[in-house]
């Protein structure tokens, strides 16, 4: 499991219906949210981020939990949550959301993307592969 917690349950409490969380987490379809799932679901998103960037992000930068990995983390655990529905991707809300971290956080792990803006000079252009449309130009005014 994950070493650090990206995302609370407020938050994602904050995104997904009330209806909709409940039943995602209701392993026995009785109507109830079955203990510890949440937990568990959380700790899968957490090791998703973690492994996605582990190639060049230490864990130094992984104990400060760097925005872009809190959002990562959001968007793959409501991806998880709905994925528990009987529901098809194209009708997951958060389905591109999270291949798009996902796809974020390969290009941090593999050194193409910067972590933060912090790791930029200023004013200077980032700009991924030419298959990517992906591109961040002057990150000081982030």
């Amino acid at each position: 499991m994950a070493t650090f917690t990206y995302t609370t349950r407020a938050e994602i409490e904050a995104l997904l219906p009330a209806a909709l969380l409940r039943q995602s987490l209701d392993q026995y379809g009785n109507g109830e949210e079955t203990g510890g799932v949440f937990a568990a679901l959380a700790g899968v998103a957490d090791d998703e981020v973690e492994a996605l960037v582990q190639p060049t992000v230490d864990a130094a930068d992984l104990a400060a939990a760097p925005a872009v990995m809190r959002d990562a983390a959001r968007k793959i655990l409501c991806d998880l949550l709905y994925r528990r529905m009987p529901t098809k991707d194209e009708e997951n809300p958060w389905n591109r959301a999270a291949k798009e971290a996902r796809d974020l956080l390969r290009r941090i792990g593999l050194g193409k993307v910067p972590l933060s803006a912090d790791e930029v000079p200023s004013g200077a252009a980032i700009s991924d592969d030419a298959d990517s449309d992906w591109t961040l130009e002057n990150m000081e005014d982030l």
